[in-house]
């Protein structure tokens, strides 16, 4: 990575990209909630939020990093409470978004696996694995 130069430009604007769209998320939301706070806010949280990925505790860091997110609008003047709301709505959109995405390319990938249920895509990854 480190040689190719094209790439490494690429993951970090890819990365700078993902972090603006994130903290916009997050600014959106705080205007939308009522919530004290700036974009400023919004860019720290975010991003303090993501580097909590890499202490893995419970699998998906179910409530930790919701924590994580209300202790940070506590300690940028805000209250525990709301930063909790913010992380738990992020929470659910992502796993919306996900699982609705999730469905269509399922179905529309089942054609690889020449079935269209769920047990025939479970049978054709079990003969994959065995091979």
């Amino acid at each position: 990575m480190w040689t190719d130069k094209i790439i490494l430009i690429n993951l970090i604007l890819l990365s700078i990209a993902y972090s603006l769209v994130g903290s916009i998320w997050i600014y959106w939301l705080i205007i939308v909630f009522d919530i004290n706070g700036n974009f400023l806010t919004a860019i720290i949280v975010y991003n303090i939020s993501i580097l909590s990925i890499i202490f893995r505790f419970i699998p998906g860091n179910l409530g930790l990093n919701e924590i994580i997110m209300g202790g940070l609008f506590l300690s940028l003047n805000s209250e525990f409470g709301q930063g909790i709301i913010i992380g738990l709505f992020v929470r659910l959109s992502t796993l919306l978004i996900a699982f609705t995405i999730g469905i269509f390319a399922t179905y529309h990938n089942s054609m690889y696996f020449n079935t269209r249920s769920f047990k025939g895509v479970i049978n054709q990854l079990k003969l994959l694995i065995k091979n």
